[in-house]
């Protein structure tokens, strides 16, 4: 996932919420107007997991309500706790076109900078990590 290239700079590149995408070959750019399915993984920060599940749920329902992403394709938030203690989710669903992270309107904007604010980076890894992977079953179409 990636965020707009503006939008890159202010958020210290942790958030690029979906750019140009995968197809079949992956890396390869995805054309316009093609869905395009993402893997976040955000490490939310201590003392921060409830109001960042609530946010997470929140730009899920933003998204759905501006008609963003593919309601009809699987959407999974998960939670998991390291041996740490440290927790962490993942979220994947799917946008409805590959170009929308880029044009995102302001309420998505705004969602995003809060989930910024809620991640932190750990082991290497940035607060929030954003993949673009292909959907193999269901097929999205």
């Amino acid at each position: 996932m990636y965020i707009p290239r503006e939008f890159r700079a202010s958020l210290v590149g942790l958030f690029i919420f979906l750019g140009a995408g995968v197809s079949p070959a992956a890396g390869q750019p995805r054309p316009p107007q093609q869905p395009d399915t993402v893997v976040i993984t955000l490490h939310a920060k201590d003392g921060q997991e409830e109001l960042l599940a609530r946010t997470l749920a929140r730009h899920w329902d933003t998204a759905r309500r501006m008609k963003l992403v593919r309601d009809d394709l699987p959407h999974v938030t998960l939670r998991a706790i390291d041996g740490g203690g440290k927790t962490s989710f993942l979220e994947i669903f799917t946008w409805r076109d590959g170009s929308i992270p880029d044009g995102a309107p302001a309420p998505i904007l705004a969602i995003w900078a809060e989930l910024n604010g809620l991640v932190e980076s750990r082991a290497g890894r940035p607060g929030l990590d954003i993949d673009n992977v292909l959907m193999i079953h269901p097929v999205a179409r």
